[in-house]
């Protein structure tokens, strides 16, 4: 039966469920947390510089690749001070920074769907980390609506890595050359 519209049917090709996924704080050589932190949002920005040369007298041109820079930003709610204040001493000290690792994964391998939890389809495990991450600058803001203090988090980071099928587990940070 055709759409309403005319077009073509539609098929839907995956699906996952928001609770397949995980983000983990590693920092300053103790364990991987997710505790308390309220987490709100996540964003990073990884990139390269690139310089194209020209040469003189010719139609030529090249690119050199240079190096690699990134910084991630995340939004969080002001929750127990412990958990709070933990992250903000590990994160923000540069001798911590090998061990300050910020992963995500969204897995599509796990949970119960005979039971309604967890994901609609299997085997897909992707996401990243984020190593080492140094805060650069915190900024704090609060509505008066809801009261809710909203802390606001900036870091710069080494390196981003890209999890596949094979590497989902936790990372080790490269080895610095």
């Amino acid at each position: 039966m055709p759409d309403v519209f005319g077009r073509k049917e539609q098929t839907v090709d995956s699906a996952f469920s928001a609770d397949s996924s995980s983000l983990t704080f590693e920092g300053g050589g103790g364990e991987a947390t997710t505790a308390n932190l309220l987490t709100q949002n996540l964003s990073v920005n990884y990139g390269q510089t690139t310089t194209r040369i020209y040469e003189l007298g010719s139609q030529k041109s090249s690119m050199i690749q240079g190096r690699t820079q990134g910084t991630v930003s995340l939004s969080r709610i002001i929750g127990p001070a412990v958990a709070a204040l933990d992250f903000i001493t590990k994160f923000s000290n540069v001798c911590n920074i090998r061990n300050n690792n910020i992963v995500f994964r969204l897995d599509a391998s796990e949970g119960d769907t005979a039971t309604g939890g967890g994901v609609c389809s299997e085997g897909s495990k992707e996401g990243f980390t984020a190593y080492g991450c140094l805060i650069q600058n915190l900024s704090y803001s609060v509505e008066a609506q809801d009261l809710i203090i909203r802390q606001q988090v900036q870091m710069q980071i080494i390196s981003l890595n890209q999890l596949g099928v094979e590497d989902a587990p936790v990372a080790t940070p490269p080895a610095a050359q």
